[in-house]
């Protein structure tokens, strides 16, 4: 995927939205918050694996295909908060990616295929990162990027009875949705 993606004209942003929506798509995750990598090579040939191997595929075709991109190891919130003075492995359980282009920088979980892009699962949302980059570690806020909306718009009339008729439309997306 990262050769086609470098042969076609396409923004940054639409190779990761690519790359992402591949990965998503095609790798299934094994239900599994688990830090460590068993056999990558096998998750990809199986097309399975832990949500770890699932986002380290998805890091690896974004490196492939020349985006810059990083792990970032988190602490679900089902596996208990970090302690960031002591920044021991036993403390993380997953880990999502974070892309960037030269204008913005996207939190990605590969790990559900129903999941849109930019999107993290809610049990990574709002908790501390630790970015493992090649050039540098730092502590990072894993963020929704895309805000959650609903809206409910009604139309009433009322008769000459007074009683209230009318239509009711209500609408939400992402997290709301």
């Amino acid at each position: 995927i990262a050769e086609q993606l470098n042969q076609s004209p396409m923004t940054e942003k639409e190779k990761i939205q690519k790359i992402y929506n591949y990965v998503k798509d095609n790798i299934v995750w094994d239900g599994e918050y688990y830090l460590y990598i068993d056999n990558l090579k096998n998750s990809f040939k199986t097309k399975s694996g832990n949500g770890t191997e699932v986002n380290s595929i998805l890091l690896c075709i974004l490196h492939a295909a020349g985006i810059s991109a990083d792990p970032v190891l988190i602490s679900t919130r089902d596996y208990g908060e970090l302690q960031k003075e002591y920044c021991f492995l036993n403390q993380f359980n997953h880990m999502v990616v974070k892309a960037k282009t030269k204008d913005e920088k996207f939190n990605l979980d590969a790990t559900d295929q129903y999941r849109p892009f930019q999107l993290v699962d809610k049990n990574c949302l709002s908790i501390p990162g630790y970015v493992a980059s090649e050039k540098k570690y730092y502590w990072t806020n894993i963020k929704n990027a895309v805000p959650s909306k609903s809206s409910l718009l009604y139309f009433l009339k009322l008769d000459n009875e007074d009683k209230v008729s009318g239509k009711l439309s209500y609408s939400c997306n992402n997290y709301l949705g």
